[in-house]
């Protein structure tokens, strides 16, 4: 995902990528660099322990704990080392901050997404969510392998995630793709198109479809639309205009509720920064702030 964004910027000859693992070290004249495995929405995500002559800082990045996750679990045990070891400062992830309790586990949202395909068997399904959650879309794969749907893909930044998870080995069902034209000629029921546009975008796949202005596929009156995410901050008029697009032209809409858990956040709520804070164990501690 990094190359493909250096590509895009034409930054490729000025950069050089070196791969690292869980394993890896990173050993400079005065710092000495280790990883441990976390957990979120982008796989391959990593925390950074970074040993100095004043002291140990660890950086979290982005991350939750998740028990049950589609991808790997954190390494807690590896925190909890390096936390024995003495840490100085904790650079941590401050989205959820204010949130109380655990994120829900993405399993569960797996699970919300096949009970939805399994109540809506006659008609056509368009799933929207974010492009760089590719777990997300390597269990909406699955799923629809499951109940039987052939997926189209709409969006330029959804397009390229299904290109990587392809290349990467998440996904290893390609026959499971097809074009609009294969689609438009299919039984409804078998079909499954998966877009950008959970926030409301306006020039997002899943506004032009609502909108009636996507030059392959119209909306039909009985399909059921998914927003399989959350509102970023901001972003909820936009989306609620959508939605009430979507209403208007007959069409089933389910969002994130407490009956249907169709999304859940990749960063970490209450309870579990405070087990963050109790395996690193710091001296300072120090949240990202996160820019709206």
């Amino acid at each position: 995902m990094i190359r493909r964004k250096l590509e895009e910027h034409h930054l490729t000859h000025v950069t050089k990528m070196i791969p690292i693992t869980h394993e890896s070290s990173i050993k400079t004249k005065y710092f000495n660099i280790e990883f441990f495995t976390t957990t979120h929405s982008i796989p391959d995500s990593f925390g950074m322990a970074i040993k100095t002559p004043n002291g140990t800082i660890v950086e979290t990045g982005d991350f939750k704990f998740d028990l049950t996750p589609i991808g790997p679990v954190a390494n807690m045990g590896k925190m909890a080392a390096i936390g024995n070891e003495g840490v100085t400062l904790l650079l941590s992830d401050s989205t959820n901050a204010l949130v109380p309790g655990f994120s829900a586990s993405e399993s569960v949202v797996d699970e919300a997404l096949g009970e939805i395909f399994a109540e809506n068997t006659t008609s056509r399904i368009i799933l929207a969510t974010f492009a760089s959650n590719i777990y997300r879309l390597t269990h909406i794969v699955e799923t629809c392998k499951e109940n039987n749907r052939k997926i189209v893909v709409f969006g330029r930044s959804m397009n390229t995630s299904i290109e990587i998870a392809k290349e990467c080995g998440y996904i290893k069902d390609r026959d499971i793709f097809i074009s609009s034209d294969e689609a438009n000629r299919m039984e409804p029921s078998k079909v499954c198109l998966l877009c950008t546009g959970s926030q409301g975008e306006p020039l997002a796949a899943l506004s032009r479809i609502a909108n009636g202005n996507d030059r392959n596929i119209t909306l039909m009156k009985d399909d059921t639309v998914i927003f399989s995410s959350s509102p970023i901050p901001g972003n909820a008029m936009s989306i609620n205009r959508i939605i009430n697009k979507l209403y208007l032209k007959g069409a089933k809409v389910y969002t994130n509720t407490s009956e249907y858990d169709v999304h859940t956040s990749g960063h970490a709520k209450q309870e579990e920064l405070k087990l963050l804070l109790r395996l690193i164990r710091p001296k300072y501690f120090i949240m990202e702030t996160k820019a709206i």
